[in-house]
């Protein structure tokens, strides 16, 4: 269960490196590294070729799209 360590990622914070940039929110997740969420700048910088799903905000709820997370997990049933 890969997933399972996304539960507890830190999200919707801001980069301290970037942080006078725009896109410097921290709502990345990378696949392969499974570190902490990361900035657009990050990702361009060091996970280009990783496997990346964008943690995205819906009514005050975080959400991933669909078409990225079937990717890596069976949501057949859900």
């Amino acid at each position: 269960m890969d997933w399972i360590p996304m539960l507890f990622i830190n999200l919707r914070s801001w980069n301290i490196t970037h942080g006078d940039f725009t896109r410097s929110e921290c709502n990345l997740y990378c696949l392969d590294c499974k570190w902490d969420a990361f900035c657009f700048y990050c990702w361009s910088s060091r996970h280009m070729d990783h496997g990346v799903i964008q943690i995205r905000r819906s009514s005050y709820h975080d959400a991933v799209r669909v078409a990225e997370i079937q990717k890596v997990l069976d949501i057949g049933g859900v």
